[in-house]
């Protein structure tokens, strides 16, 4: 019986474990949501360029540490991608339900589209994303196919 309060108490632990990292990687792509936002009210209301986002609203983070998931064990320096598609684009003629930042494999800049998508997500079956209007959601991965990427 001892044993299998042990198991249940490890089990728990862990579950709660990936919440926490599941609702910190929620904050950061929150934060990069309104770092983005503030950019383009600095830049005539347009989002980055593709090439360099991550280096672009650097400054507009409250922490560096909200480019990467708690649960990305990479090591690198951002753990998400920018949707290629809304680089330079007006904030304002941006449909608000397109997807803007996303989980990817590590790389700084990264940008592009469904393709850089995590293929095993962070989050058990859920994937962190962020949109234009500066929501962002957990979304399970059965809805991937039902996200929009293009402005």
């Amino acid at each position: 019986a001892e044993q299998i309060a042990e198991a249940a108490t490890k089990m728990a632990l862990a579950a709660a474990k990936q919440k926490a990292q599941t609702i910190n990687c929620l904050n950061n792509v929150k934060q990069i949501s309104i770092a983005l936002r503030v950019y383009a009210d600095a830049n005539e209301d347009h989002y980055p360029a593709a090439t360099n986002w991550c280096s672009a609203i650097q400054s507009y983070l409250t922490t560096t540490n909200a480019l990467r998931c708690p649960a990305d064990l990479s090591g690198g320096r951002c753990s998400y991608a920018y949707n290629a598609q809304v680089a330079e684009a007006e904030v304002g003629k941006v449909d608000p339900n397109t997807v803007v930042v996303f989980e990817a494999e590590d790389g700084w800049n990264r940008a592009g589209g469904k393709e850089l998508m995590l293929t095993d997500p962070r989050h058990g079956r859920l994937l962190v994303i962020g949109y234009a209007d500066g929501h962002v959601e957990v979304v399970p991965e059965s809805r991937r196919s039902q996200l929009r990427w293009n402005p």
